[in-house]
């Protein structure tokens, strides 16, 4: 106990639940952005937490990016993905380009249809009458942000969910255009949404199941004449790497106990991938053939320095051509045409933080030419917290120096 009557245990939250060290604003952060040279770094959007307990203490996605951009030099800066439902799509523009502003032009702009029902009653949000209306909001939405980011003038049609008057952006963002990611694999809805006006597209899920979703983007990219190879396409993943696979799950058990996530609930998430390094290199490569070139991978609390390094240090290597031969390996699927197919495949690593605690975050392309081999790099967490809060996510890609 302390000498004031508190506990230690108190004393630990009370120093967690400072805006500083909530936030991540801390000088590791600065120095993590100038060394490990970061791509993205991502946060989700959410007003409860999505594991165990809602009621832990959790940031408001855009404030936080803010935040994040003044101490940060050279990162995109997104949520991944922002709920449509929070936010009318005039605004959220504006949060953006502001944020583009704020940040030198590091906007990225991440986007979903939204599924959380539960903090939308708590806050009183429109959830909609049902998952379609939602993805036709988001239609509408994403049309309307495209059209501003592009500089027109945006009115809602009479019939529309939204009503903008005459809504511009001034001033326009500092990037040319602020790129559009859409989380959701809704096959009639989502991917249609994909195909009219997004970047990039975030997916996650078993081969067979990415393999046919891709189909169908493609069938929609056909109908509204653009080329599938204008999308960038990001995997999603959540690994835990050991020499031995049952050290792997012992782990994995221990972060889902941490984040009050029953393990029989967690075992039906296929996006966890546990094992070792050439395993996990093998299911990017079976990736890669299908045209994933940008991997996003959740890391749960408490942070797993040792995967994020063997991910960077052994998996990114084995599986990033010319690669090393790896254990049984075999051919997968088809490549996949693309117009401006990357030169090298993107390797991103997406961490999770408590209240208080924040990971880095970094990943590694191939060098073209080069033997495959990546980058010598030590991730990095700064302030890890124990505390019961699985609310924060970031992203990043480390490049070639």
């Amino acid at each position: 106990m302390r000498r004031d009557g508190g506990s230690d245990e108190n004393a630990a939250r009370d120093r967690a639940l400072e805006p500083g060290n909530r936030l991540g604003i801390v000088r590791g952060r600065r120095e993590a952005d100038r060394r490990a040279r970061y791509d993205h770094l991502w946060t989700i959007d959410h007003l409860l937490a999505i594991y165990g307990d809602p009621f832990q203490p959790i940031f408001e996605g855009y404030i936080a990016l803010a935040a994040w951009s003044k101490v940060t030099t050279r990162v995109g800066l997104g949520l991944l993905v922002g709920a449509n439902t929070f936010r009318n799509p005039g605004l959220v523009a504006k949060m953006a380009t502001t944020l583009d502003h704020a940040s030198g032009g590091r906007a990225l702009l991440g986007i979903g249809g939204a599924w959380f029902e539960p903090e939308h009653t708590v806050y009183g949000i429109d959830f909609s009458r049902g998952f379609g209306e939602r993805l036709d909001w988001l239609d509408e939405s994403v049309a309307a942000i495209r059209a501003l980011f592009a500089g027109e003038e945006v009115t809602s049609p009479p019939d529309a969910h939204y009503r903008l008057d005459r809504v511009r952006l001034e001033p326009p963002s500092v990037q040319a255009r602020i790129p559009i990611l859409i989380g959701g694999s809704g096959e009639r809805k989502t991917l249609r949404t994909v195909a009219r006006y997004a970047d990039m597209w975030h997916g996650d899920g078993s081969v067979e199941l990415l393999r046919h979703k891709l189909d169908v983007l493609e069938r929609h990219c056909a109908e509204v004449g653009r080329d599938p190879g204008e999308i960038e396409l990001t995997c999603g993943l959540k690994p835990v790497i050991r020499d031995d696979p049952r050290e792997a799950r012992r782990v994995w058990e221990g972060q889902m106990t941490h984040n009050q996530w029953r393990v029989s609930e967690a075992e039906q998430d296929d996006g966890f991938w546990i094992g070792r390094p050439e395993q996990i290199a093998q299911k990017m490569i079976e990736r890669r053939a299908l045209g994933f070139h940008t991997f996003i991978a959740e890391m749960a609390a408490p942070f797993d320095d040792e995967t994020l390094e063997r991910w960077i240090g052994e998996s990114c290597r084995w599986s990033t051509p010319p690669r090393k031969p790896l254990p049984a390996q075999v051919s997968y699927g088809r490549p996949r045409r693309t117009a401006a197919q990357p030169a090298a495949s993107s390797l991103s690593a997406t961490a999770g933080s408590r209240a208080g605690g924040w990971s880095g975050t970094m990943s590694a392309p191939a060098k073209p030419g080069s033997s495959g081999e990546c980058p010598k790099v030590t991730a990095t967490s700064l302030s890890p917290s124990s505390g019961p809060l699985a609310t924060w996510k970031s992203v990043s890609r480390l490049t070639w120096s």
